[in-house]
């Protein structure tokens, strides 16, 4: 693996690894804060009103740092409130895949990340990014230079796929990706075992397939949906499918926030 450090900011200590995995509508928006009290964000919803009520209510009022945001993908639902909280937080650094949109609200991210000099990196599989001492993610997708082989139109196959590694606990964040980019992933050769998967785009039946599921063969799976949204997300199939491989579901759409709490063992 390839190594990308960050330079982080220590916030307050905490007992355990938590992830809240966030009831932002029809969208997405994960917190992780380590046992040492550092912050990850990854994707911040479509509200930034929604996502800045969140982040207040799970974290210390007085607390204005997060020392990593990740952006799987320039998709609205994703992203269209990270503007926002790039300018009401001291923010460390941002991971992006190297893919543009012409819309306006992403390029306002990118006006505010090179007006607050923040640093970016461009993900690509190796990375390996460290959080904590015992935390790190190693980034699976997109692979270098993967805005050449993908269409600009394609967000979806470009999303950052992430593995959260907490000594035996892991956590699969895939973003909006869908079948071929689940295929062309398997190709690679990633290790995609996981406790916990971030199911790819919202339950949509574009996204874990079988062959997917049965490579990261996770215990929970985590559904960030809106409700009565006009998707149909997620859709009867993929939860049919989960339900028949004895996988425990979690919806944002039905219990709201979800938060695990990890000892690196159990959760």
């Amino acid at each position: 693996m390839g190594l990308c450090t960050f330079v982080f900011f220590w916030a307050a200590q905490t007992s355990a690894l938590r992830v809240h995995f966030f009831d932002v509508g029809q969208g997405d928006a994960s917190l992780i804060i380590t046992p040492g009290g550092r912050e990850v964000l990854i994707d911040t919803g479509a509200s930034p009103h929604t996502i800045d009520k969140k982040l207040s209510e799970h974290r210390p009022f007085f607390d204005r740092s997060i020392d990593l945001i990740i952006l799987t993908h320039p998709d609205k639902d994703h992203v269209a409130g990270a503007a926002t909280i790039l300018r009401n937080y001291a923010v460390g650094g941002v991971i992006m895949p190297h893919v543009a949109k012409d819309e306006e609200f992403f390029e306002d991210i990118m006006r505010v990340v090179q007006e607050r000099h923040i640093p970016v990196l461009y993900a690509e599989a190796g990375n390996r990014v460290r959080i904590d001492e015992e935390i790190y993610f190693d980034i699976l997708w997109p692979p270098k230079e993967g805005e050449k082989v993908f269409p600009a139109s394609d967000t979806n196959d470009m999303s950052i796929v992430a593995r959260l590694v907490y000594n035996n606990d892991t956590f699969l964040f895939t973003g909006d990706l869908e079948e071929r980019g689940e295929r062309l992933l398997g190709i690679f050769g990633a290790s995609l075992n996981a406790e916990v998967l971030k199911v790819g785009h919202h339950g949509s039946s574009t996204s874990t397939s079988e062959d997917f599921l049965a490579r990261v063969h996770p215990h929970l799976a985590i559904i960030s949906a809106g409700t009565k949204n006009p998707y149909g997300h997620p859709h009867h199939e993929i939860l049919e499918r989960l339900t028949n491989t004895g996988i425990e579901t979690l919806r944002t759409d039905e219990n709201g926030d979800i938060i695990l709490v990890s000892d690196g063992d159990t959760f």
